[in-house]
C-alpha cells in the first residue's frame, strides 16, 4: 500500500531545500542580509538534526520491537577484534543468548574469520560504517556516506557472508543524507532504548545499572566490544541479571520492529 504521508525527515528536507532556494533568490536580488539569515538558519537546522543521536528526525529509526515474550535485543558495536570477539562469543554461548554485532568495515576486512565465527554461532551482523568516524560522519555528504556504507558491506561480503540488513551510525548521529542512502540499499537504521555507556571509565555494576534502568520487553540494548568497561567485563553480569528477570536475548524479525519517523 502506498504511503499517504511523507516522513518527518522527508518533510524537513523539502523545507530546507525551499529555504535554501529562497535564500538564493534573495541573494541574487541583492538582499544580502535576509538571504544570509535564511541560509544560516537552514544550515543551523541541518546541523541541529544531525547532532541529536538516536533520534528519528533525520530519518526512520528502530529503537524497540514488539516481543512475543519478555525478550530484548542485544546489540554490540565496534568489532570484530581478536582480543574481544572470541570471549564475547563464548559468553553468549554459555547463556544461550543471541546478539547483533554492528561491525566496523575496516575491522571486518582485517578479521574476516571472526565475522564467520559470529555468523556461525547464530548471531547477525550490522553495518557500522567502514571507518567509524565519530566526529565527522554526521557532517558527511551523500558520496561519503554511500562510500562508508558500501565499503563496510563489501568487507562483510568478502568474508563470504551476505551484506548486513541493519545499519547503525557512529555514536548514533546521522544527517538528512543518510536516510535516502539507506532506503536505496534496503537497510534499516537501528538505534537503542537502553545503553550502558561502557566506553567510559565505569564499573561493570554501573554499566549494568544503566542498562537495567531502561530495560523492559522489546528493549534494544547497546554495548560495545572495546572500551574501559566494555566487552565481557560488563556483558557477563548483564546477562546474569537478565536471566534473573527471565529475559532472553533474541534476534527479532523485521515485522516485530517498531520504526519511528517513517511516513504512514
Amino acid at each position: 500500500m502506498p504511503r499517504s504521508r511523507i516522513s518527518p525527515a522527508e518533510g524537513l528536507t523539502a523545507l530546507l531545500g525551499l529555504a535554501l532556494a529562497g535564500a538564493g533568490l534573495l541573494l541574487g536580488t541583492g538582499r544580502w542580509r535576509a538571504g544570509g539569515l535564511l541560509a544560516g538558519a537552514a544550515h543551523a537546522t541541518f546541523c541541529a538534526t544531525a547532532a541529536i543521536p538516536n533520534h528519528p528526525l533525520s530519518g526512520p529509526l528502530v529503537r524497540r520491537f514488539r516481543p512475543e515474550a519478555p525478550d530484548v535485543w542485544l546489540t554490540i558495536d565496534d568489532g570484530p577484534h581478536p582480543e574481544s570477539t572470541p570471549a564475547i562469543l563464548e559468553l553468549l554461548h554459555q547463556h544461550n543468548a543471541r546478539a547483533t554485532f554492528f561491525v566496523i568495515g575496516r575491522n571486518a576486512a582485517r578479521h574476516p574469520g571472526l565475522l564467520q565465527d559470529i555468523a556461525g554461532a547464530g548471531h547477525t551482523l550490522g553495518n557500522h560504517t567502514h571507518h567509524h568516524c565519530t566526529a565527522s560522519f554526521w557532517t558527511a555528504g551523500p558520496r561519503r556516506i554511500a562510500r562508508e556504507i558500501d565499503e563496510a558491506a563489501a568487507a562483510v561480503a568478502a568474508a563470504g557472508l551476505p551484506p548486513p540488513r541493519y545499519f547503525r551510525a557512529p555514536v548514533g548521529m546521522t544527517n538528512l543524507f543518510v536516510a535516502p542512502a539507506l532506503a536505496a540499499r534496503g537497510l534499516l537504521r537501528i538505534g537503542w532504548s537502553a545503553r550502558g555507556f561502557d566506553t567510559r571509565a565505569r564499573t561493570p555494576a554501573a554499566v549494568v545499572g544503566s542498562v537495567m534502568k531502561n530495560c523492559r520487553p522489546g528493549t534494544i540494548i547497546l554495548l560495545h566490544e572495546r572500551g574501559p568497561a566494555a566487552g565481557v567485563r560488563s556483558l557477563a553480569p548483564l546477562l546474569a541479571r537478565l536471566e534473573k528477570r527471565s529475559m532472553r536475548c533474541v534476534l527479532p524479525s523485521d515485522p516485530e520492529l517498531i520504526v519511528d519517523g517513517a511516513g504512514q
